[in-house]
């Protein structure tokens, strides 16, 4: 069982090589999954295509598949767990002091636009992430003259998240595109409110109200000032019940 923190991008591509060539397989299939959907098409649909197929899937899906599933019960299968924090340091209780996003320094995320749609936002933003888009998004930060309310920080352990998750007034999630992300769930597990772009699984937890177009400043920029100056006033306890279920 291998357990990576981190399987995408260039690492998924080079732990998905390792396997292929060490188990000499043709497939990897990868399986996302939310509270209240299941897996068990993807699975009918792969399992009679393929000789040799390596699922790869978070440990908590795996137990959903039933094991008449040949797949699960291959001795090729490989469980590579997707982590999500569970809020075991969590502390609802301490002064929430900054608006939060995270995620890789990648293209994909869309901080290029988040950084820009701040511009006439006057709160404190912390993005927490490592990538090869630090220096651009720095610089950016920098002549945008943002410098005293949008922070970089790239190297904090998952055991030290839950530290930025406490004070955070809301996470922002400004992606161009996403499979997930999970940190929407992980937010949303401790209650923190959540604002999106339309990426992803969160059309089906959030409301329309909290969503936005990907890769429109214009629309990133609409929603989180409605957002935040209406903060108080948000209730996203359907969204909270999804990520708890």
């Amino acid at each position: 069982k291998i357990n990576p923190e981190n399987y995408y991008g260039k690492t998924k591509s080079i732990i998905e090589k390792y396997l292929k060539k060490k188990f000499k397989i043709c497939i990897i299939l990868r399986l996302f999954n939310i509270a209240g959907y299941s897996n068990k098409r993807e699975f009918y649909e792969f399992k009679n295509k393929f000789r040799r197929i390596m699922p790869v899937l978070n440990e908590a899906i795996r137990k959903k598949i039933p094991l008449k599933i040949n797949l699960v019960k291959s001795k090729n299968k490989l469980v590579i767990s997707n982590w999500a924090l569970d809020p075991i340091s969590y502390d609802p209780g301490l002064r929430k002091e900054y608006f939060l996003a995270i995620g890789r320094l990648v293209k994909e995320k869309g901080f290029d636009i988040l950084i820009n749609a701040w511009k006439d936002i006057d709160e404190k933003l912390i993005i927490l992430g490592s990538g090869r888009l630090k220096k651009n998004l720095l610089k950016q930060i920098k002549d945008t003259s943002q410098e005293s309310k949008i922070f970089i920080e790239d190297s904090v352990s998952k055991n030290d998240i839950d530290e930025f998750y406490s004070r955070a007034k809301m996470l922002i999630i400004s992606s161009r595109r996403e499979g997930g992300p999970r940190v929407a769930l992980e937010a949303l597990l401790r209650g923190i409110k959540v604002v999106s772009t339309k990426v992803g699984h969160m059309p089906d937890i959030l409301d329309e109200t909290y969503l936005c177009n990907p890769d429109s400043l214009d629309s990133l920029s609409n929603l989180l000032k409605d957002s935040i100056n209406n903060i108080s006033t948000i209730d996203q306890s359907p969204a909270f019940e999804i990520a708890r279920t």
